[in-house]
């Protein structure tokens, strides 16, 4: 996965996604605005913690400004189940990438 080609989802994108996940996990299938914000908050500040552990990791690793795959595993290891499971969907990525046709 390279997080340099990773397009940012715009917030109309961003809340359609999350409120999918809320009612994945037991929400109404039209949660509430403010719930919705809540949440938006929530997930800035995990991946804003997420990613700014992981430049650490990539700054001390000698690459100044570049986060890797690897630098984002070791922010999260320490949470077991957040490791393994991007692990997994490291492993699911790179399974698809293999199965695409070349162009």
């Amino acid at each position: 996965m390279h997080l340099e080609t990773v397009r940012l989802p715009t917030r109309e994108n961003f809340f359609n996604d999350l409120s999918k996940v809320m009612y994945a996990f037991g929400d109404s299938e039209t949660p509430n605005q403010d719930s919705l914000e809540l949440m938006e908050c929530y997930v800035e500040e995990f991946l804003r913690n997420v990613i700014m552990q992981a430049n650490s990791h990539s700054f001390r690793s000698g690459f100044s400004n570049k986060i890797r795959v690897n630098h984002v595993l070791k922010a999260v290891e320490d949470d077991p189940k957040q490791f393994l499971r991007a692990s997994k969907l490291i492993q699911i990525d790179n399974l698809v990438r293999k199965a695409r046709p070349e162009n």
